[in-house]
């Protein structure tokens, strides 16, 4: 829960118990009028519902709506976020991942988790086969620090291999 919810629902909490108070110096006793302490604590109940499932289902199927949309743009300008690889800089041995450098290097966040969460097995376990050439991507990053866009798109690729955690697939 975040800190402004947290305070609401401390707010909401002291409004109630000082109604319960108001009414109690109003000779209020619950067991001589039991379906005004009902009604109480129903609306009372039924506020911390509202604001703790019912309006949190609607704000987050909102968020989920304006992610996807949004989401949506940036795939429709997928090129724009799509690294250019300097391909005849790479050594041979370095060429073949060209494509994964090419997907994983996209610098788009957004993108980014998408790519992570959409991902078949498929594709992570070719992205797991950079593990090999790791030190090979790493001792040319410092050799050719003037092709700064693949730089950035290796060094992403290597970041997508480690959050993703595929170090310790087997």
């Amino acid at each position: 829960m975040t800190l402004t919810k947290k305070l609401r629902l401390l707010i909401i909490t002291l409004f109630w118990v000082a109604i319960y108070f108001l009414a109690k110096s109003q000779r209020f006793e619950s067991d001589k009028n039991p379906y005004l302490m009902a009604i109480l604590f129903a609306f009372l109940a039924g506020h911390i519902y509202y604001e703790n499932v019912y309006k949190k289902d609607k704000i987050d199927s909102r968020k989920k709506e304006v992610k996807n949309k949004h989401l949506d743009e940036l795939k429709s300008n997928l090129k724009d976020y799509t690294p250019e690889i300097a391909i005849k800089k790479l050594p041979s041995e370095l060429i073949q991942l060209a494509p994964l450098i090419q997907k994983w290097g996209v610098s788009n966040k957004i993108l980014r988790d998408n790519l992570y969460d959409n991902s078949p097995k498929s594709e992570l376990l070719e992205l797991k086969s950079i593990e090999s050439k790791k030190e090979d991507l790493e001792k040319w990053i410092e050799a050719n620090q003037d092709e700064e866009e693949t730089i950035q798109a290796i060094k992403l690729t290597l970041k997508s291999y480690d959050d993703l955690g595929l170090w310790t697939w087997i």
